[in-house]
């Protein structure tokens, strides 16, 4: 399953403790999932990223930039009365 998802064997564990993953069959000390499983894990956790990159998307436009020298950058600039 890690190398099938592209993560690390702890990655798989944590997944599994948060229920983000199916219950293995298990042969053993061996798990194994089923490979339309494994295609509902990875378009699940597809859809979950694109949901979150347009919540942060949504936010993002929302905010006032968090450091004063961005909006710096987009302030109008001062004139001075110095020659």
């Amino acid at each position: 399953m890690a190398a099938r998802l592209g993560v690390c064997r702890r990655t798989v564990e944590k997944l599994l403790a948060e229920g983000r993953l199916p219950p293995p069959a298990r042969f053993g000390r061996a798990r194994r999932w089923g490979e339309g499983q494994i295609e509902t894990v990875i378009q699940a956790e597809i859809e979950r990223a694109e949901a979150g990159g347009r919540a942060q998307r949504a936010r993002r436009g929302r905010e006032q930039p968090r450091n004063e020298s961005l909006s710096m950058l987009t302030a109008q600039p001062e004139t001075s009365s110095w020659p």
